[in-house]
């Protein structure tokens, strides 16, 4: 694999076969691999196909290893683990065709389909000892996104797989592959008794990248011209291609640019007339393209305020309903929730206290109040769905919004049907100004989290004159 040589040829050795993954060799397997193998960097770096050419490499040089591949991501319950990976390691029900109008009766007949742990150690060791009776069987699991699993609240089920050697009452070598974007501090609690062995995918270096990109493009012919354009675009870009996937989509936005100086250049000698002027000339226009490309992607509109101030101003084209979400959403974060009963109220409630008559006093600092640090400084805190939903109501029904903005009656109500939170939601959460806390499969108690700083939303208050200091506490 491109740039991954050394971490398939490390995976492989921990999982007990050859270090040198080119030899083709079908000796037996002398050395044991290590129970437990968490391998972890950040996202796209080539983790889960590494694992997968690591253990293609191992099957190849050993007859007696097994191996199954698990994407946690479509696990939500204990049975899904157990048939997943039984049905991967037994040869007969992976010889079985895949009929879709006989899936039913398929898991019915193999009997993997209900199954708890005690069943599928059971299972496996009647799989292993029918299979091999001189040769020590080898079994590797693979939990791809390991963290989803985790989320999903299957800590003991996991440790329960790391101590597996110890429950098999026959001659196995299990080896347990844990592919993860981050190691967390509950996963790595989690194993710290299993004494865990690491395998890091650091990201890509900028002459891998091109590696890979003149590979998949195709642009062998002009090989030349394309590493110096692309090593130009990851100058410009570095703080935003982290992810070499988003750098890929970038560049592949600019390729007809590319083609256009391509047919002009010599692709063979850097040192020539013709590809010095080529390079010259896209870089040129690669700046001016670039440029009007990332404004139409982040959707930046600039408008002159008057003829006699030339001054443009960023306004932020969402819909009313997310802007005002993105408003409550830092009002949540950055309010105690204590103080919601006086920031937020509606008309009928503020009537009711100016007739009890008890409100109308300034209320006094406390010393605690007094001496406490700003939430400003401390950060944005997590804060529910429905109390973010409360302060969406309670804000838009006490603001009067300017005719210019030209709104209808839909834009402005106080109430929002659930598709259309989700909606919004989720479109403020992909543009990373809200976070969510909670888990992708939780529907019922959603935490979130403001992302936005201040700046932005001042820009958001003063294009459509919302009252933002009128709302936000500044005591606390």
């Amino acid at each position: 694999m491109l740039g991954r040589d050394a971490q398939v040829a490390e995976l492989v050795a921990l999982m007990g076969g050859d270090a040198d993954v080119e030899t083709g060799t079908t000796e037996p397997m002398t050395s044991v691999g290590y129970p437990v193998i968490v391998v972890h960097g950040y996202n796209s770096t080539g983790k889960s196909s590494s694992v997968r050419r690591a253990l293609d490499v191992v099957k190849t040089a050993s007859h007696a290893t097994y191996t199954a591949f698990v994407d946690c991501t479509t696990i939500y319950n204990r049975r899904q683990v157990f048939t997943d990976v039984l049905r991967q390691i037994d040869p007969l029900a992976r010889s079985q065709p895949d009929d879709p109008l006989l899936g039913p009766t398929k898991q019915s007949s193999d009997g993997y389909h209900n199954l708890n742990l005690l069943g599928f150690v059971q299972c496996l060791c009647k799989i292993m000892t029918g299979l091999h009776t001189a040769n020590v069987p080898n079994v590797l699991v693979v939990l791809d996104n390991v963290d989803q699993f985790l989320t999903r609240g299957f800590h003991d089920l996991l440790r329960s797989l790391c101590r597996l050697n110890n429950e098999l009452n026959m001659k196995m070598r299990f080896s347990l592959v844990l592919i993860t974007r981050g190691i967390s501090l509950p996963l790595e609690r989690l194993l710290l008794p299993f004494v865990p062995v690491h395998v890091h995918f650091p990201l890509y270096t900028q002459d891998e990248i091109s590696d890979i990109l003149v590979d998949q493009l195709k642009l062998w012919e002009h090989e030349r011209l394309f590493r110096a354009w692309t090593k130009y675009l990851h100058q410009m870009l570095e703080h935003d291609c982290h992810d070499w996937v988003e750098f890929r989509y970038m560049v592949i936005q600019l390729l007809p640019l590319f083609y256009e100086h391509a047919s002009t250049a010599d692709g063979y000698d850097p040192t020539s007339d013709n590809f010095k002027a080529a390079h010259k000339a896209l870089v040129h226009q690669t700046q001016l393209r670039a440029k009007s490309l990332f404004q139409h992607l982040y959707h930046r509109n600039t408008s002159i305020e008057s003829h006699t101030e030339a001054v443009a101003v960023e306004r932020v084209n969402l819909p009313f309903g997310c802007l005002m979400l993105v408003l409550a959403s830092y009002l949540s974060s950055f309010n105690p929730q204590e103080t919601d009963a006086v920031y937020f109220t509606t008309a009928r409630s503020t009537k009711k206290r100016r007739n009890g008559g008890g409100s109308a006093k300034a209320r006094k600092m406390t010393k605690k109040q007094a001496e406490a640090i700003p939430q400003q400084l401390i950060g944005p805190k997590v804060f529910s769905l429905q109390r973010l939903l409360a302060i969406y109501s309670s804000i838009l029904e006490e603001y009067d919004p300017p005719a210019m903005l030209g709104l209808e009656a839909d834009d402005i109500s106080t109430t929002l049907s659930r598709s259309d939170v989700f909606n919004h939601v989720n479109v403020l959460v992909r543009m990373r100004l809200l976070q969510r806390i909670s888990a992708l499969d939780e529907l019922d108690d959603i935490k979130l989290r403001c992302l936005a700083d201040h700046e932005f939303v001042e820009r958001i208050a003063r294009q459509i004159e919302f009252p933002l200091e009128n709302f936000l506490n500044q005591i606390t």
